[in-house]
Formats: C-alpha cells, structure tokens, sequence
C-alpha cells in the first residue's frame, strides 16, 4: 500500500497534496490499482503494516490541496484484504510529521521526526490489531534529535532498524541556516527489540552519510536504497544489514536511477513471508 503524498506538475512546477491510498500486488508486475482513500489530503507520512491490517500515520495534511495546514496526530487503518477508506485507529501523543517506521506482525514503532518545529527522538508503539492511542516506548540512544530518516520498514520478527537521516541538537528546526555540525545528516543506524520497550541500540553505519532514503526487507536482511547524500544530492546506492547481528554496511548493488524522498515495501509483514 501507498498513502498520500503529493504530486508535480511538469510544467509549472505546483505541487498538489493527495489523500489516495493504491495498491500492488507484489508476486506480479504492474501498476498501482486504486484502493480508497484518507481521511486528510497529507504529505510527509508514514506507515507500516501486518498481514491483514496497514496503518498510516498522517503527518502533515493540507485542507484545499495546494497549501499545508498543520501537523497531525491521526493514526488511521485499512484492512489490507479489502479496498476502502481508511478508519480511524487512534491519536499519537504529539503532532508529527516526516516520522520513520519499523514493526513486527503484533507490532508498529515510530520514530523521530518533527513536531512543533522542533526536531524529536521519541519512539511510540501502537499494538495493531487493536485500535487506540500509541503509546511510550523509549528514544533513540543519541544525543541529538533526529528528522527524516528513512522511510519504510525494515525489521525480523524480533528486531527493528531505523537508518540514517538528519540530526540537530535541538536549537535548531528543519530549514534554519546552520552548519552541518549543528543539523547535518548521519550514517547512525539503531536497532531495537520490538516486543519490549526501551531506548534504541547502535546497530551500525551505513556507507556515507544520508537520509529520506527507502528501506526494506525480508526476515534476515534490511536494504538501504538512495537517499539524500551529505549535500542533499539523490544516490542510487544500495546496501545491506544482517538484522540478527550487528555491524555496517555491506554493498548490495545500484537502483536505476538515483532516487530521494521514497517509501520501499516488501512481501515480509513484520517477518512473515
């Protein structure tokens, strides 16, 4: 599943925020079938899924289209088998925008991303089968908020893995004009234990420095494709971690293109394939 978004007019450049939600059917080619819709025309969302139910956190969303309105805290559900509109599923604690998401088949973690204009490095669980507020589950185990790490999920049954994205100490909000030292990107990866609550572990680094990168995987193995390097420019690297142990970065191959700001799925729902 899809969610939301924005599209580019080639020709004057516009931007219009979307509230569709398509899908794939990820054993064949093809293109994307139309499933239903959001309640909020919305960009810089996030998601993630079990085998029957995908959830979308709503991030940002715009009233008319054209112009963004404000940070949301909705966290809506479809069940995957049927197409529809999305309902309800509960509140986050903060309005957040540009999240990164990692789960299991019972559970959905996020983190980081943007609320008040001030970067975070929370983390909250929902438990996805029943609806409700989400709830505390620990930080990133830096000391600097980070924004805009990669989007999609990557995680074994047991294990979830956040990647790279962007850092600040807190002083200073996505767009102000400060060094790098102060809001720069990162190579950090951090792992946690999806059954259990607590702050995130080092896992590792990846090859450069990067962010709003896509991120996926199968039970064993989590990919890092493209991204915003150092300076902000699209790469098309590829990259692998062994999920069960720690370590950096292992060269998988390239995308066709060089790519930033894309979501990445898989047929591996919280580990099962």
């Amino acid at each position: 599943l899809n969610y939301g978004g924005f599209r580019r007019d080639r020709y004057n450049n516009a931007e219009t925020y979307v509230n569709e939600i398509e899908y794939i059917t990820l054993t064949s080619t093809g293109n994307g079938s139309d499933f239903g819709n959001l309640s909020e025309y919305c960009f810089n969302q996030g998601g993630l899924s079990s085998q029957t139910r995908g959830i979308a956190f709503i991030g940002r969303y715009s009233n008319n289209q054209t112009n963004p309105a404000g940070r949301s805290d909705k966290i809506e559900y479809v069940t995957i088998s049927s197409t529809g509109n999305s309902t309800d599923f509960g509140d986050s604690s903060e309005q957040t925008t540009d999240t990164g998401a990692t789960g299991s088949a019972t559970r959905g973690v996020y983190a980081a991303g943007v609320q008040a204009g001030q970067n975070a490095k929370i983390m909250e669980y929902i438990t996805i089968a029943s609806a409700g507020n989400s709830s505390s589950f620990g930080t990133l185990n830096t000391s600097y908020s980070r924004v805009t790490i990669f989007s999609g999920v990557a995680s074994s049954e047991t294990r979830g893995l956040f990647m790279g994205g962007v850092m600040s100490d807190g002083s200073n909000p996505p767009g102000s004009p400060v060094s790098d030292a102060l809001y720069g990107r990162t190579d950090t990866v951090e792992y946690i234990t999806i059954g259990s609550t607590g702050n995130g572990t080092d896992f590792g680094n990846l090859s450069s420095f990067r962010y709003i990168g896509g991120q996926t995987s199968s039970r064993t193995r989590a990919l890092a494709m493209g991204g915003g390097d150092y300076e902000g420019a699209a790469v098309n690297i590829i990259e692998y971690f062994t999920i069960g142990s720690t370590g950096n970065a292992t060269d998988f191959g390239d995308l066709t293109e060089k790519k930033i700001e894309f979501p990445a799925n898989s047929g591996a729902h919280g580990g099962v394939e």
